[in-house]
């Protein structure tokens, strides 16, 4: 049998790690098979709980009910910092995120409480077009976090209750053994002009289209930039069903560069160093809005109010950074993360080159014909 050399082994170990980590980074599409519990944790005691003003009555009623259930599609990891922090201030109120696509969030949510069965309690979706829909039918109730008008910019309320939890960068992510990092295109302009002069042959990767964040991504460049950059990439693109798929592509090679990547990757790319790193492009950076209400079917609605509260203040706002989720609290300092609006802005050398995609009609109207337009530009 060939021995395998000791540098390629531990790039292969590290490559296997990438693919087991990848399917919980399925960042914007991997659903769960598992059904909420309606069992509650121990109440824990009031004496020591100091939450955010007003919310005396919360804490109260939140002890009578039977934990919080969010549909969303953030993997579990980086709900971990958020949650313990929360639970560092409300023991009694158990958490369980379930992973569910932007595609089926909606839809789950409303079989469920149409049969009157245990559902989310909160719902977070990176999807501008199903949120339009969402807000008409009164998905979600009418209920404002505390500090969010005081303390956040404008875009933070979309419509009642349809808050911006995370305003999602879109990355570049690369293989650091077929790419060196001063070759890596950090725009697209250079990116396209790379692929037109023959690099990157079938090397590139990116979302489809069916995944929300793929759309929103996709209709934000070309709002900004017109065609023919999707037209240049697209026919040396392999498409990925999710931010997970396209970050194993890139680290196992079958992909050299992955563009318009979920941001959210980045709290999960340390543990990969030698083998995919990431970098903004600085003359496009589309924004998209990660958004989150309670529902009207909430089986919790005052632990749900109390976790809004506790996501929208400063102390939410450092163990979301933490966990990799933008914060962008206006006068939020963070400790030790990075991710954050205003690192956005100093890293693409200012606000004029993000752009935050709405939650409109406009996105929603799009969709059937830009779609079959993607479709056209990537050959498939």
């Amino acid at each position: 049998m060939r021995t395998v050399p000791l540098r390629r082994r531990s790039r292969l170990a590290m490559v296997a790690v990438v693919a087991l980590s990848a399917a919980a980074l399925a960042a914007c599409s991997s659903s769960s098979s598992k059904s909420p519990s309606a069992s509650a944790s121990a109440p824990g005691s009031s004496s020591s709980v100091r939450g955010p003003a007003g919310s005396t009555d919360l804490v109260a009623a939140s002890k009578k009910e039977s934990g919080l259930i969010i549909y969303g599609n953030p993997p579990a990891q980086l709900w971990a910092p958020v949650v313990k922090a929360f639970n560092a201030t409300y023991p009694w109120i158990k958490v369980t995120p379930y992973d569910v696509d932007d595609n089926t969030v909606f839809s789950k949510y409303a079989a469920e409480h149409g049969t009157h069965a245990r559902t989310a309690d909160i719902i977070v979706a990176s999807a501008p077009n199903l949120w339009l829909n969402a807000s008409k039918n009164h998905t979600v109730i009418d209920y404002t976090p505390t500090d969010v008008m005081a303390h956040y910019p404008s875009f933070a309320k979309q419509f009642p209750g349809v808050f911006v939890l995370s305003a999602d960068p879109a990355i570049t992510i690369y293989n650091t053994a077929l790419v060196s990092k001063s070759q890596v295109p950090d725009t697209f302009a250079a990116l396209s002009s790379a692929v037109s002069s023959g690099k990157y042959q079938g090397k590139l990767s990116t979302y489809t289209i069916d995944n929300t964040f793929g759309y929103a991504s996709s209709w934000g460049l070309v709002q900004k930039k017109g065609w023919s950059i999707l037209d240049t990439l697209g026919p040396q693109t392999k498409p990925a069903a999710d931010g997970g798929a396209m970050l194993q592509t890139v680290a196992q090679g079958g992909a050299s560069i992955g563009y318009l990547e979920s941001g959210l990757v980045r709290g999960a790319l340390g543990q990969f160093k030698g083998v995919v790193d990431w970098e903004y492009m600085k003359d496009f950076t589309p924004l998209i809005p990660r958004a989150m209400g309670i529902t009207a079917g909430a089986s919790s609605p005052n632990s749900a109010k109390l976790f809004e509260n506790f996501l929208y203040s400063t102390a939410g706002q450092q163990a979301m950074c933490s966990g990799g989720f933008n914060a962008y609290r206006t006068d939020f300092t963070p400790t030790g993360c990075q991710a954050t609006l205003q690192a956005v802005y100093q890293a693409v050398g200012g606000q004029q080159n993000t752009f935050l995609v709405p939650i409109n009609q406009k996105i929603t109207d799009d969709q059937k014909s830009f779609t079959a337009r993607w479709h056209t530009a990537f050959h498939n």
